[in-house]
């Protein structure tokens, strides 16, 4: 369950594996897929089935006093928060799909998200991360490109998943015990050492 502020996402029920089936004529690696793409979308949806996922970035607790109100003065030259800055040398899928799940550490699920039975999409910022861990996704494919507009390097990464993009006030998951491990059933696939649900191929 989730409390305000620093926490932990609560358990979900149960969450299907995504599984690797790459194309016969495809650019991409297949291992480097399995691993960095499927393997990290899984390893994420594993950690949030366990309840092991913070909502939103470590901050501390933080309260407001006269010595420290002149600090905002002095910070324009500073990084600023929450923002992402990617510099890839050659970018790839795997370090979008790493950008994707990395949300959830720069941004918390809202609590008008958050009921105990359920958690719901109202959160923008969190858009590939939560579409990328709903328990029922099985499959997904992806496409890049590398373009030079006018000497700027433009890399797009895109993403479809056997299920459509979540819209506002749809349920992302609901609450349950953490899986199959947990008494959680599996429709129709068998459950994985880890307690997720395995798609039969």
């Amino acid at each position: 369950m989730l409390i305000h502020g620093r926490c932990l996402l609560w358990r979900i029920g149960i969450a299907i594996k995504v599984v690797n089936r790459s194309c016969p004529n495809s650019s991409f690696d297949a291992e480097v897929i399995e691993t960095y793409v499927v393997g990290d979308i899984n390893d994420e949806r594993y950690a949030i089935l366990r309840g092991l996922v913070i909502n939103g970035p470590w901050q501390g607790k933080d309260k407001w006093t006269p010595e420290t109100q002149g600090y905002g003065k002095k910070l324009p030259k500073a990084k600023t928060m929450n923002n992402k800055d990617i510099d890839w040398d050659v970018p790839e899928i795997t370090s979008a799909v790493s950008e994707w799940i990395k949300e959830i550490s720069e941004f918390a699920v809202s609590d008008i998200a958050i009921t105990d039975k359920e958690v719901t999409f109202k959160d923008n910022a969190l858009r590939e991360y939560l579409n990328l861990m709903r328990p029922n996704l099985t499959k997904i494919g992806c496409a890049e490109v590398l373009c030079n507009d006018n000497g700027m390097n433009k890399y797009r990464a895109f993403c479809l998943t056997d299920k459509p993009p979540l819209k506002p006030n749809e349920v992302v998951y609901e609450a349950g015990k953490g899986g199959c491990k947990h008494g959680e059933n599996c429709p129709q696939e068998t459950c994985d050492k880890f307690g997720m649900c395995d798609v039969k191929p």
